[in-house]
């Protein structure tokens, strides 16, 4: 018998769904590649992207299946008769490339995390490609633990961490910086950091695959909030308004990806 639930399978229902898909519409996808799209008729584009596996979000140094993110923008791209390259990048080099113009476009973006930036150097943002739930995990004996009773908070290196600033500083937590998202949640087992930030669904899939991890919950009195992933640019506006398009005419394609993905949104998880 089957185990639907198994990884593999997973990944292969996931991409057969992808492949359905843009079998279906190869005959929209040709003709709109038939038409002009911009003025230079650019068909390839690069897209600076993290380094970071942010599974089931994202992981684009697989070999395969590199999540949700990947698949809506592949999905897209054939759809509308583009390529895309992606660049793998350490987060912090991600603006400097685009504001370099070495990427065409960066994922993930959020306007809120450049909010620094000067008003005329300003990114353009596409409409959210997917949703994330910002939460903190803690070891299941602190599940109803309040934030004032929080002395010290693990946060990967690369991510702002804007749920937790201010709480770092109102409550004098400790900001423990972690290689990445699995050391911010090993951090809590060996007690080195009481709340770990994590990405909710990134978090479970890590939780599922390290039996270590098996006693880690969220807390959901510390900090959360949903965090939209955008695409951004500098010039490529085109583009952006035509995966905005796309977004809303392929809600149904999205909704099953997400699914196939596992991924809950914050309503799912915190309401």
């Amino acid at each position: 018998m089957f185990d639907y639930r198994s990884p593999a399978l997973s990944k292969a229902l996931t991409l057969l769904i992808i492949l359905v898909y843009l079998a279906f519409n190869s005959a929209v996808a040709d003709e709109l590649s038939s038409q002009p799209q911009s003025t230079n008729n650019k068909k390839h584009y690069k897209i600076g992207v993290s380094f970071v596996n942010h599974y089931p979000h994202f992981d684009f140094s697989s070999a395969e299946d590199k999540g949700l993110s990947w698949a809506i923008l592949e999905a897209f791209a054939r759809d509308y008769g583009y390529t895309f390259e992606y660049v793998i990048l350490p987060p912090v080099r991600l603006q400097s490339a685009l504001d370099n113009r070495t990427v065409d476009f960066i994922y993930p973006d959020n306007p809120k995390w450049l909010a620094h930036k000067a008003e005329f150097d300003r990114n353009i943002y596409s409409i959210p490609i997917t949703e994330a739930t910002s939460a903190s995990y803690v070891e299941s004996f602190n599940q109803n633990l309040p934030l004032s009773e929080v002395t010290s908070v693990s946060i990967p290196f690369g991510y702002s961490a804007i749920t937790w600033v201010e709480p770092i500083e109102k409550y004098n937590i400790k900001s423990i910086p972690v290689r990445d998202l699995e050391m911010a949640l090993h951090a809590l087992k060996t007690r080195t950091a009481v709340a770990a930030d994590v990405e909710y669904n990134v978090g479970q899939h890590l939780i599922k695959s390290r039996p270590i991890l098996g006693s880690l919950v969220v807390n959901k009195n510390l900090p959360k909030r949903a965090v939209n992933y955008h695409l951004s640019t500098k010039e490529h506006v085109l583009l952006l308004e035509q995966i905005s398009q796309f977004s809303l005419e392929q809600k149904e394609l999205i909704e099953m990806l997400r699914s196939t993905y596992g991924i809950k949104s914050y309503e799912q998880v915190f309401n």
